[in-house]
């Protein structure tokens, strides 16, 4: 009896330290959300809206400007794919073992 109560002890298990983590994101954004709102805007000059290149392409004002932001926009699906093939089929530790414990040396599971 006294495993199953242990076993459930939100504090300890992992449900427990994710919302942990995720309260204290919500907190700090929240802090962060409000000082933006609380702080004064901060100056700028005109010629800071001013972009390098103000070539047209395709119709693209600014053309180089906004293409290059293209490879970030590929690693941000790239990583959204892997999350969801992650999500959908986690991947298990081999034979009870993981690259590396507090130490960096492999190490078994119920040591570290």
């Amino acid at each position: 009896m006294s495993e199953i109560l242990v076993q459930g002890s939100v504090g300890d298990s992992a449900l427990g330290q994710r919302a942990r983590r995720v309260g204290w994101l919500l907190v700090f954004s929240l802090a962060a959300a409000t000082l933006t709102f609380l702080l004064p805007p901060i100056p700028q000059r005109q010629a800071f809206h001013r972009h390098v290149d103000q070539r047209a392409w395709w119709g693209i004002p600014c053309a180089a400007d906004v293409l290059s932001n293209l490879p970030f926009l590929a690693a941000g699906l790239a990583g959204l794919a892997w999350l969801a093939r992650e999500r959908a089929a986690p991947r298990q530790p081999a034979s009870g073992w993981r690259a590396g414990g507090a130490c960096g040396r492999p190490c078994a599971w119920e040591s570290c």
